[in-house]
């Protein structure tokens, strides 16, 4: 089996997410505009390494848990999204990894009732996660649980009280969570998308 035609899937959204709290660094807009991502290297890299191999989709086992898999979609100039779940019938999954079934292992861990503990990252533009995008109306997003968050940079501001917006400290404590997820994710998967060779279709 192959990865499916570009034909077959237009994804522009997913089921959800669980993420682990982790810090990380991140820059910050400047001029109104929105700031280069922590994450933008990793995102170019899985790419050009996807583009090179004629891959839309990639997935891999999590090598940090057993019964975990990640996979992305690269939606060419719109944007790359990145699932990370556990699968509950693994075998299912290893033998869509073993014929490189990309596609597929994509779709199930985004859609099949065998798919929990949710991660879903969508990565507006494939230019990295921005917590700040300044005056762009595209954002970029990361879907926790049953909570999806927008990462428009809209939170309160630190002085205001009884706001029912996000405060700035939770939205960049997410932000920062989602960022070293997301980085996590890329470098497993631009590492699997190096073994994919022309004699493993």
């Amino acid at each position: 089996m192959r990865a499916g035609s570009p034909g077959r899937f237009v994804l522009a959204s997913a089921v959800g997410a669980c993420l682990t709290i982790g810090p990380v660094a991140f820059a910050q807009p400047t001029t109104g505009q929105a700031a280069v991502a922590a994450s933008a290297s990793k995102v170019k890299e899985l790419i050009a390494v996807m583009q090179s191999k004629k891959l839309e989709a990639i997935a891999s086992r999590d090598p940090n848990t057993s019964g975990r898999y990640l996979a992305a979609l690269h939606i060419p100039n719109v944007q790359l999204l990145v699932v990370s779940a556990a699968y509950a019938k693994p075998g299912d999954l290893d033998a869509r990894l073993y014929y490189k079934d990309f596609m597929g292992a994509y779709v199930d861990l985004n859609t099949s009732i065998h798919s929990s503990d949710k991660t879903f990252i969508e990565d507006a533009l494939c230019d990295g996660l921005i917590a700040q995008p300044g005056k762009s109306l595209v954002h970029d997003s990361a879907r926790l649980g049953t909570e999806k968050r927008i990462f428009d940079g809209d939170f309160a501001a630190p002085n205001q009280k009884n706001s029912k917006k996000i405060s700035q400290d939770a939205y960049l404590k997410l932000f920062s969570t989602a960022e070293e997820q997301y980085i996590r994710v890329l470098s497993v998967l631009i590492e699997e998308a190096k073994k994919v060779t022309e004699k493993n279709w």
